[in-house]
Parts: structure tokens; C-alpha cells; sequence
């Protein structure tokens, strides 16, 4: 089941929280450097002004997040559902993808990528 968890800036670095429910959270402003999101649901999470830098967020469902001016730089989203994320205004420096979900960041920014 889902637990909705509402940590508008709250601190927590390095924090685990691997395999979780956490859809529809509201992590605004949080500073969770080094946090292991690893496997969680995080779909329509709130993820805005969060620090997030060198976050694991591998095979998370991030679908249909706001993560207006979100730190992920160093972040590692390899096999994570990225669907609607819009990448225009983040800092995607040293942030580790799949090859698969190259087409999914770079879309908002009409480029299309085929073989």
C-alpha cells in the first residue's frame, strides 16, 4: 500500500528508502543528497526545489513528477520510468540513464531519436 509522505524541507542525506510506495509524496524543498530511492514507486511525487544530487533512483517509477528546479546532478536513473519529466530546466550534469531513456528525456525538447 501506498504511504503518502509529506517532507517539505526536511534533511536527510543518504537516507533508504528502496522498494517503497511513495506515489504522490511531496518531497518540496527536501535535501536529500546520496538517497536511495532504488526500486521505489514515486509517480506524481512533488519533487520541486529538492536536492537530489547523487541520489539512486534506478528502476523507480518517476513518471508524472514536478520537479521544478530539482538538483540531480551526479543522480543515477538508469531503468526508471521518466515519462512526462521535462528536462529544460534541470541540471542533468554527471546523472547516469539507460540508453533506452534517452528518447523519453530528449522528446521535450523535440528531438527525435531513431535508428
Amino acid at each position: 500500500s501506498a504511504v503518502k509522505v509529506v517532507a517539505a524541507s526536511v534533511e536527510l542525506t543518504g537516507v533508504q528508502m528502496i522498494d517503497t510506495n511513495l506515489a504522490y509524496s511531496d518531497f518540496s524543498g527536501a535535501n536529500l543528497p546520496d538517497a536511495d530511492f532504488a526500486g521505489s514507486r514515486l509517480a506524481h511525487a512533488v519533487f520541486d526545489h529538492a536536492n537530489l544530487r547523487a541520489a539512486l533512483l534506478t528502476d523507480c517509477e518517476l513518471h508524472g513528477i514536478s520537479a521544478v528546479g530539482i538538483s540531480l546532478q551526479g543522480a543515477d536513473l538508469r531503468g526508471s520510468q521518466l515519462d512526462g519529466l521535462d528536462v529544460r530546466e534541470i541540471d542533468l550534469t554527471g546523472v547516469r540513464i539507460s540508453f533506452d531513456q534517452q528518447s523519453t528525456l530528449l522528446e521535450p525538447l523535440g528531438l527525435v531519436i531513431s535508428d
